[in-house]
């Protein structure tokens, strides 16, 4: 299923599939975000309370970690400047 997520982040952001090099990358920012916020839990609330949206149900590590991704992807010379 992450890998699932990382497509459809990839599509929604880029308009495009993502590319063999790019998945890895992205999984490792997600283990290694999740891996922090199990550390800090305190941390992962805190994130997950920015925003005029209530946090979502689910583990504030994970939730936290794929907020990071999106913010990653989002962030992103390509999906800024859509050529």
């Amino acid at each position: 299923p992450a890998a699932e997520r990382m497509t459809l982040g990839f599509r929604l952001a880029m308009g495009r599939d993502p590319k063999p090099t790019e998945l890895p990358s992205l999984e490792k920012l997600v283990a290694e975000q999740t891996a922090y916020y199990r550390a800090n839990p305190a941390e992962a609330t805190k994130l997950l309370k920015v925003g005029l949206s209530p946090a979502p149900a689910g583990d504030p590590a994970e939730l936290a970690a794929w907020t990071q991704a999106c913010r990653v992807l989002l962030n992103s010379h390509e999906a800024i400047t859509r050529y």
